[in-house]
């Protein structure tokens, strides 16, 4: 087994004596397997992305006009419910790409989105917590997210 020393280094051989070297074995990618960024750089990501920015940048921005003039907080509420329609729509969207009977299965996708993220939903109700970058957060763990 002298040869095993000298055998160079490759993806499927990474110095281990007992690792197969078949060349041909492709490994899974992230798309497949339902995680890591492959799902956020797709179109649903970058669309769902871009709102979740402006939105979350209206909240600040609304902070902003609170600090300098004192009408930001009146307008929060607006942000918010926005948001809330708009990832709403999104995870309906989501839920009927499926095989949908009787709306079972989509409202089961609704419970499920809310049971996860709606401490998240909460958060973005309360005055000058709005500022953070919920519903950024909100998207990415949802694209991120194997169910």
């Amino acid at each position: 087994m002298p040869d095993e020393e000298n055998q160079p280094l490759d993806d499927n051989n990474l110095g281990d004596s007992n690792a197969p070297n078949d060349k041909n074995k492709q490994q899974p990618s992230a798309s497949q397997e339902g995680g890591g960024t492959a799902r956020v750089i797709t179109p649903e990501g970058l669309i769902m992305f871009t709102l979740a920015a402006c939105l979350d940048g209206a909240g600040l921005a609304l902070i902003g006009l609170d600090a300098a003039f004192g009408i930001g907080l009146a307008f929060g509420p607006v942000i918010s419910l926005a948001g809330y329609g708009i990832m709403g729509i999104w995870q309906v969207a989501r839920g009927m790409g499926s095989n949908d009977k009787g709306g079972k299965l989509l409202s089961d996708n609704l419970l499920r989105f809310l049971k996860k993220q709606g401490w998240k939903m909460g958060l973005e109700a309360v005055p000058l917590v709005d500022a953070l970058p919920m519903f950024t957060s909100i998207v990415y763990s949802e694209l991120n997210s194997n169910n």
